[in-house]
């Protein structure tokens, strides 16, 4: 209600940041998941050696191991540093975007409060200013919280991705000749089993 244009200057950054996070969101899962795809492959990678480390220890290969440790190792930093630079890109976009647009409301509000000053009417006064200055100040800390569920959302929608294909997993094991069983009565039996591995 104070000045059409101030206000545009106010709501551009959101429109803008809103784009940038759907555009960046969409990375960042990506360098989520391939952080997460790492991780799996190193955890599994070192609960093998101990499980197998009498083996490893018999056939002299502890430094190949050494090795392929520090191979699976190096791969899950490098995908853990590209989510992490992507999640700062969008952090420093953010307060850029928002010191760039606290810069243009002070320049901008100042021309206003000059240029309708000169002319001799208080269209714009120096409170108009301050005021949208204090507006703009109640914005920030929400246009930084959308950065960061933006960076929290892309992490659990890798990971929900992640869960789910574990779950849509098809079953190798069929059970042939299933007996439907109406009612259970609990009383249950072994007999003559025997099991050999």
């Amino acid at each position: 209600q104070l000045n059409v244009q101030m206000t545009m200057i106010l709501i551009l950054p959101m429109i803008v940041i809103t784009t940038i996070g759907l555009v960046l969101g969409t990375r960042m899962r990506r360098r989520f998941k391939a952080s997460q795809k790492a991780f799996e492959e190193l955890s599994d990678f070192t609960q093998e050696s101990f499980s197998g480390i009498s083996v490893i220890k018999a056939f002299v290969k502890e430094q190949t191991e050494i090795k392929e440790f520090l191979k699976a190792n190096k791969n899950a930093k490098d995908k853990n540093i590209a989510f992490v630079k992507m999640a700062t890109i969008l952090q420093v976009m953010v307060q850029t975007i928002v010191s760039l647009v606290f810069v243009l409301i002070i320049a901008y509000g100042a021309h206003l409060v000059e240029s309708t000053r000169d002319l001799g009417v208080d269209r714009f006064t120096l409170g108009d200013l301050v005021a949208f200055i204090s507006y703009f100040g109640m914005l920030i800390w929400p246009m930084m919280a959308l950065a960061m569920i933006i960076n929290v959302r892309s992490q659990g929608k890798a990971s929900l991705e992640r869960i789910e294909s574990i779950l849509k997993e098809p079953i190798d094991i069929k059970d042939e000749n299933v007996i439907e069983i109406e009612e259970i009565k609990g009383d249950i039996e072994f007999k003559n089993l025997s099991f050999r591995y």
